[in-house]
């Protein structure tokens, strides 16, 4: 599924959470017609609203997924948690410690482990030199 279908079931989601029991009464009907005219623009009909959210469920968990395994874990859906191998390396060690004190995309975390420990090995292999 790509970003933009997750995107959009996302926000089909969002909508209908929305229209069933969020805010006021002026706000559940604005809901719906969004809702209504996302439907239209994919051609779907309200019959196939329980699918729709159905497959927001699956792009939510393929999304975690795709999270736990940028970092090298695997996600686990019971716990709700992305679980490392117990051997970890030491990009991971990097990496779980940038995430404890820093806020930054997944992107920006790997390149900022990978930038950490180029500047480790760069000065470590310096020094031998000198």
């Amino acid at each position: 599924m790509t970003k933009k279908e997750r995107k959009t079931l996302k926000r089909i989601g969002n909508l209908h959470r929305m229209m069933a029991g969020g805010g006021s009464a002026g706000e559940r009907e604005q809901a719906r017609e969004k809702l209504e005219a996302e439907l239209k623009k994919l051609g779907k009909t309200w019959g196939d609203l329980g699918d729709l959210l159905a497959q927001e469920k699956q792009a939510e968990l393929e999304e975690k997924q795709e999270r736990a395994a940028a970092r090298g874990a695997t996600y686990d859906p019971q716990t709700d948690t992305a679980i490392k191998p117990k051997d970890i390396p030491c990009i991971d060690l990097v990496y779980d410690q940038l995430t404890r004190y820093l806020d930054l995309k997944d992107h920006e975390f790997t390149a900022v482990a990978l930038w950490v420990l180029h500047t480790h090995v760069f000065e470590r292999s310096c020094a031998r030199r000198g």
